[in-house]
C-alpha cells in the first residue's frame, strides 16, 4: 500500500474506535435486548445471588437465570472491583471488551505473513462493528467472554504453526482456553471440537496425543456436574422459560424451519469473505467447485427447499403460536424474516423475498466452502446448531462466523486496499441498519 492508503486505513480504525466510544456514552442498544431494563436486568440479579449465597447453593438457585455457566460471574465478583455499581461495571466491560480486537490482532499476524500492520489493525476492530459484540460489551452481558477465551485458545492454537511443533506448552494453553470457552458459551463448543480433531489427526506423537486426550475429559468434568445438577445443559430456571430449546436432553424438540433462516444468515455474514478470497474471480477455480462434496451440498439445500415448501413450514413463521414451537408475534429469526416483514405485507411476497435470499446464500455458501471438507464441518455446524435452537438469533451467528472464518477456514485471501475498504464498509452499514430499526 502507498501511504495514502495507509492514512485511510488507519482513518477507518480511528472511526471504528471512535464509534465504539460513542456507543458506549449515548448508551447504544443495536440489537434490542440491551438497556437497564433489557438482559442486563437478569444478569444484575444474578449478581445478587452470586454475593449473597454460597457457590454450590447460587447455582442451584430456582432463580439464577441464563444460557451460561456461572464462571463470568465468579469471575466478576472476585477479580471486578466495579461489580457493586452498574454504570462502573458496564465500563469496565466495556473497556475490558476491548481484548477482543487485540487479541484478534494478535492471531491475525500470527496466520497470516506479509499483511500491513494497518491492515490487520483495521480487521482486528471490525468485531467492535457488530452490534452484538457492541451491545453486549456497553450493557455489561455476556458474548464477550466466550469470544476472547477462544481468541486466546486460538492464538496458542496458531503459535503452534499447523501443530508441527507439538509444544506442550502451547498444545495445553489452546485446550485449557478452549475448555473454558464452552464454560462461558455452549454454543461455542465448536472450538474445542475444532482444535482437538486438529491435534487428533496431526503428525503429532501419540503421547501429546494422549496427553490432549486427558486434558480435554479433566476440564470438562466441572460441566457434566453442572448437567447432572441441573438435570440439562443450561440452569432449571432457562429450561422452564424455554421448554421448545434442546437443554433438557430428554424430549428434545428440533425447529426444522430455522435451516432457511440459518442458511439465510450465513450467507449474510460470509459474503464479505468472498470478497476477500484471493481466487473468486478465476473462472477456473469456480468450474472446478463441481465436485462430489458441492454436489452433495447443493443436493442437501434442494432437498431442504422442497420439505421447506412441502410441509408449509412457513407457517411456523406467521401462523403458529411460540406455545406450539412457532414465531407468530414473537422475535427472531434473523435479518430476512424481519426485511420481508417490513417490505412486503402480502404473505406470498414474503415468503417468496426469504426463498431468493435462500437460493443466494446457498451459493454463497458453496463458493465459501470451496470444496473444502474443514471448512464444510464448520458451516456444518452452525446448520445443525440452529435447529436447536429456540428462538433462532442472529446473534448466535455474529461476530463468531467472521473470527472462524478469518482465522480457522481453509481459504485463501487477499488482503488489498480496496477489499478490506470494502469489508469496513459493509460491516459498518450492518451496525447503522441496526441501529436505525432497533432506534
Amino acid at each position: 500500500m502507498n501511504r495514502i492508503q495507509k492514512f485511510i486505513i488507519v482513518f477507518f480504525s480511528a472511526l471504528i474506535i471512535a464509534s465504539y466510544v460513542l456507543g458506549f456514552y449515548y448508551n447504544e442498544n443495536s440489537i434490542g435486548s440491551g438497556g437497564y431494563s433489557g438482559d442486563f436486568a437478569w444478569m444484575w440479579e444474578n449478581f445478587e445471588i452470586f454475593k449473597n449465597e454460597n457457590l454450590l447453593q447460587a447455582v442451584k438457585s430456582n432463580d439464577f437465570f441464563g444460557n451460561r455457566t456461572a464462571l463470568l460471574y465468579i469471575l466478576n465478583i472476585y477479580l471486578n472491583p466495579f461489580i457493586n455499581d452498574i454504570d462502573s461495571y458496564r465500563l469496565s466491560i466495556t473497556a475490558f471488551s476491548l481484548f477482543a480486537s487485540y487479541i484478534l490482532f494478535l492471531c491475525i499476524r500470527e496466520k497470516y505473513e506479509n499483511i500491513d500492520t494497518e491492515i490487520i489493525g483495521l480487521l482486528s476492530l471490525i468485531i467492535l462493528l457488530s452490534p452484538f459484540f457492541r451491545t453486549s460489551s456497553f450493557w455489561g452481558m455476556e458474548t464477550q467472554y466466550g469470544i476472547i477465551s477462544s481468541l486466546v485458545s486460538i492464538l496458542f492454537f496458531l503459535k503452534d504453526k499447523k501443530l508441527n511443533n507439538g509444544s506442550y506448552y502451547n498444545i495445553f494453553l489452546s485446550i485449557f482456553f478452549s475448555s473454558v470457552t464452552v464454560y462461558f458459551d455452549l454454543k461455542l463448543v465448536i472450538i474445542p471440537i475444532f482444535i482437538y480433531l486438529n491435534i487428533l489427526f496431526s503428525n503429532l506423537n501419540n503421547k501429546l496425543k494422549f496427553f490432549s486426550t486427558i486434558s480435554y475429559l479433566i476440564l470438562a468434568l466441572p460441566y457434566f456436574f453442572l448437567i447432572l445438577l441441573w438435570d440439562g445443559i443450561v440452569p432449571v430456571a432457562t429450561q422452564q422459560a424455554n421448554p421448545l430449546q434442546v437443554t433438557h436432553l430428554i424430549g428434545a424438540k428440533f425447529h426444522m424451519v430455522n435451516f432457511l433462516f440459518a442458511t439465510n444468515i450465513l450467507g449474510f455474514y460470509l459474503f464479505p469473505f468472498l470478497i476477500l478470497k484471493k481466487d473468486i474471480f478465476n473462472f477456473n477455480s469456480v468450474k472446478n467447485l463441481s465436485n462430489i462434496l458441492n454436489f452433495s451440498i447443493l443436493l442437501l439445500f434442494i432437498i431442504y427447499l422442497f420439505y421447506f415448501i412441502n410441509a408449509d413450514l412457513y407457517d411456523y413463521v406467521d401462523m403458529i403460536s411460540r406455545e406450539k414451537g412457532g414465531y407468530k408475534d414473537f422475535w427472531g429469526l434473523g435479518y430476512s424474516a424481519k426485511l420481508s416483514n417490513i417490505l412486503f405485507e402480502n404473505r406470498f411476497f414474503s415468503i417468496l423475498l426469504n426463498l431468493i435470499i435462500y437460493i443466494i446464500s446457498v451459493l454463497i455458501i458453496i463458493l465459501f466452502i470451496n470444496s473444502n471438507y474443514i471448512n464444510f464441518f464448520l458451516v456444518l455446524f452452525f446448520l445443525i446448531l440452529s435447529i436447536t435452537l429456540f428462538p433462532l438469533m442472529q446473534e448466535y451467528f455474529d461476530p463468531y462466523i467472521y473470527i472462524i472464518s478469518i482465522l480457522l477456514v481453509k481459504n485463501k485471501y487477499y488482503f488489498s486496499f480496496k477489499r478490506c475498504g470494502l469489508i469496513f464498509f459493509y460491516y459498518s452499514s450492518i451496525l447503522t441498519s441496526s441501529i436505525i430499526f432497533y432506534s
